[in-house]
C-alpha cells in the first residue's frame, strides 16, 4: 500500500512540475479577473455591502427598513382591498 501511496506522489508532483505551460503572468491575469468576478458579483447580490464599501451603483436594490415602511404598505393594502 505505501509503494502504491509512493508511486502516486510522484505522479502527482511531477504532473504538476510539467504542467505549467502558461506564463506566470497569464495564470495570475486570469487568477485576478475571477476574483474580480466574484467581486463584482458580490457587490450585485449584497447591496448593502456595495454601499458601506462605497460603491452606490446598487442603492436602488436597496431594501427600506425605516419604520415608517411597513407601516405603510398595511395602510395601501387595505385601501385596495
Amino acid at each position: 500500500m505505501r509503494l502504491y501511496q509512493g508511486l502516486l506522489f510522484l505522479l502527482l508532483l511531477s504532473c504538476c512540475a510539467f504542467a505549467q505551460d502558461k506564463p506566470l503572468a497569464d495564470r495570475l491575469g486570469a487568477q485576478n479577473a475571477l476574483f474580480e468576478e466574484q467581486y463584482q458579483s458580490d457587490l450585485r447580490n449584497f447591496p448593502t455591502r456595495a454601499t458601506a464599501y462605497g460603491d452606490y451603483r446598487y442603492n436602488d436594490k436597496l431594501g427600506d427598513y425605516s419604520l415608517h415602511c411597513p407601516s405603510q404598505n398595511v395602510i395601501r393594502r387595505t385601501a385596495a382591498s
